[in-house]
């Protein structure tokens, strides 16, 4: 094994690749040899993002909004006609509206499950036929640990993970025979662009402090990175795990397993 370029000759699709931990994750595929493609609404963001991709290795970014079944018909399209085909797929896009349930629409319900739970739905359901033809793949799922646990406000959140962790286990025992892995990465706290925008509105250096420190105190380890996100998918898409499938891996710092912590 070439630990140096563990994805040497494969083809990854990443959604929600343009800022993140989606753009995290193609960055480091990219350095391990890795062709990628990246998904996205944010074209400007997506632009920056294949610029960089494309000094490293094989790139191409195609704007698509994943809760939209036609955008991702059309998506499959391109790939097909760029790459032919693919060999890694991580579902990496996640949104998000709080509320408590009696107050959460239908529509908005519909949204957040097209775009977190669809789409990878519709993906799988795309490429997995041609990962079956080759006789290798490997899915990767970015959870969270509201698929796991509980919070108030995170109920439509929280079934669309969920939903995403049951389809992988499900897809896992499908696949296994024809030696396609699926995995799913649930995340407690990271430091992304999603995480940085809502502390935007602090403009103190002492409120921002603040506010991740009440976040260090809900888990044992420090908040988490996009590079500790794309660590985690580089193993699962690469042969270092090629017994492991069908497992839901908590990437949170410890925070399922925390009862209590002092200063709480």
């Amino acid at each position: 094994m070439e630990y140096n370029k563990l994805l040497a000759g494969r083809t990854a699709l990443i959604t929600s690749g343009a800022l993140g931990v989606g753009k995290g994750i193609a960055l480091k595929f990219a350095e391990h040899g890795a062709n990628v493609i990246i998904a996205d609404i944010n074209k400007e963001e997506l632009d920056k993002t294949v610029e960089m991709l494309n000094k490293i290795t094989k790139a191409k970014a195609y704007v698509c909004d994943m809760g939209d079944k036609e955008a991702i018909v059309n998506l499959e399209k391109s790939i097909r006609e760029d790459f032919g085909t693919i060999d890694i797929l991580v579902n990496s896009v996640g949104i998000n509206e709080r509320s408590p349930i009696h107050d959460i629409k239908e529509d908005t319900l519909d949204k957040i499950l097209n775009v977190n739970f669809k789409s990878g739905y519709r993906l799988m359901k795309a490429f997995l036929p041609d990962m079956t033809s080759n006789g290798t793949g490997s899915v990767i799922n970015i959870s969270s640990i509201h698929s796991i646990m509980s919070m108030p406000n995170y109920g439509a959140y929280a079934a669309s993970k969920g939903a995403m962790n049951a389809m992988a286990r499900v897809a896992a025992l499908e696949y296994a025979k024809h030696d396609i892995r699926v995995n799913t990465i649930a995340l407690g706290v990271i430091l992304s662009d999603m995480m940085k925008s809502l502390y935007s509105h602090l403009t103190t250096e002492e409120e921002k402090e603040l506010a991740y420190k009440k976040h260090d105190l809900s888990q044992p380890l420090k908040v988490g990175t996009c590079e500790d996100v794309a660590n985690t998918a580089l193993y699962l898409a690469s042969d270092m795990s090629k017994y492991l499938t069908g497992q839901t891996i908590m990437l949170d710092g410890g925070a399922s397993i925390l009862a209590y912590q002092e200063g709480m």
